[in-house]
C-alpha cells in the first residue's frame, strides 16, 4: 500500500521496492502448499488431488465471487463503456486463473494511469500461484513416488536454472552501478518477466525447499540455540527492509537482484 502511495520525502520514494512484497508472497506459498502436500505423502503414503483442489478452491473462490460481484455492480456506475469491457475480460480470466495472461496480451502496465482503471489487474500474482498449483503437486509427487532421493537435488537445480534464465534473458549489461541500469521496469521485454509463471517459478520453489528441510527435520536442531537463530532472523529482516527501501523501477526485476528479498524471507522462515 505504501509502495502504491509514492509518498515522496527530499526526493526519496519511501519503500520504492514495495513491488517484491509479491515475490516475498511467492516464497511463503511455495512454503506452504510444499508442506502440505508432503505432510500427506508421508502420513498416508498417497496424496488426494481432488482433495487438495478443493481446500484451495474453498480458500480462494468465496471471497474472490464477492469481489468480483461487487466490483462488477460499482463499475456500471463509475467506469466509463471501454474500462467497464476491461473489467468484464478481466474478471472472466480471472475466473479461469490466467489474468496474467491477459494482462500481458493487452500490453497493461502495472504502474500506468491507466490501472487505475483496471480493478482486477492484481490478480496477475494470483493467476501465477494457482498456475503453479496446477503444475507442481503433480511433478513433486512423481518425484516423491520415483526419485524420492533426488527431490532436493532437482528442486535446487530448477532454482538455479531458472534465476540464470531470466536474468540474461534480457541481455543484461552486468557492468556497475547494478541498481541504475537503463531498463524501463515495464519495457515489453519485460512485461513478460513480470506477468508469468515461467519468471516467478524459482521464487516458489525456494519456499518448497524450506518445506522439504523441514518435513524431513534435515535441520533438525531448529528449536535449538534460540538467541542465535533470532539473530540470523534479524539479518534475514535487514534484507527486506533494505530491498523494500532501496531497489526501485529501474532493477532488472525478476533476476539475481530479487535474490536479496527471496533469501531474506527464507531466512525468516527457517530460523
Amino acid at each position: 500500500i505504501v509502495y502504491h502511495l509514492q509518498i515522496n520525502v527530499f526526493d526519496f520514494t519511501v519503500m520504492s521496492g514495495g513491488f517484491l512484497g509479491v515475490d516475498i508472497f511467492f516464497v511463503i506459498s511455495g512454503y506452504l502448499i510444499t508442506s502440505i502436500i508432503l505432510k500427506e505423502l508421508n502420513s498416508t503414503s498417497g496424496f488426494s488431488f481432488l482433495n487438495f483442489y478443493e481446500r484451495r478452491a474453498r480458500r480462494i473462490l468465496p471471497i474472490l465471487l464477492v469481489i468480483m460481484i461487487s466490483t462488477f455492480v460499482i463499475g456500471w456506475f463509475i467506469l466509463f463503456p471501454a474500462a467497464y469491457l476491461d473489467l468484464a475480460y478481466s474478471i472472466l480470466y480471472t475466473l479461469g486463473f490466467s489474468s496474467n495472461f491477459y494482462f500481458f496480451i493487452s500490453e497493461t502496465q502495472y504502474q500506468a494511469v491507466s490501472s487505475l482503471f483496471k480493478p482486477f489487474i492484481h490478480t496477475w500474482s494470483l493467476a501465477i500461484e494457482e498456475q503453479y498449483y496446477f503444475i507442481f503437486p503433480f511433478v513433486l509427487v512423481f518425484l516423491y513416488n520415483f526419485l524420492k532421493k533426488y527431490i532436493i537435488k532437482f528442486l535446487i537445480l530448477a532454482i538455479l536454472i531458472n534465476i540464470l534464465l531470466i536474468h540474461f534473458s534480457g541481455n543484461l549489461n552486468l557492468s556497475p552501478p547494478f541498481f541504475e541500469k537503463n531498463f524501463s521496469f515495464f519495457a515489453p521485454a519485460f512485461i513478460f518477466d513480470f506477468y508469468f509463471l515461467t519468471s516467478r517459478f524459482w521464487e516458489l520453489l525456494f519456499g518448497s525447499c524450506l518445506a522439504y528441510i523441514e518435513v524431513k527435520k534435515i535441520n533438525k536442531n531448529k528449536n535449538k540455540n534460540n538467541a542465535n537463530h533470532t539473530l540470523i532472523s534479524i539479518i534475514g529482516l535487514a534484507f527486506i527492509i533494505f530491498s523494500l527501501f532501496f531497489y526501485n523501477d529501474k532493477i532488472f526485476h525478476p533476476s539475481v537482484f530479487t535474490l536479496l528479498p527471496v533469501i531474506g524471507v527464507s531466512i525468516i522462515i527457517c530460523f
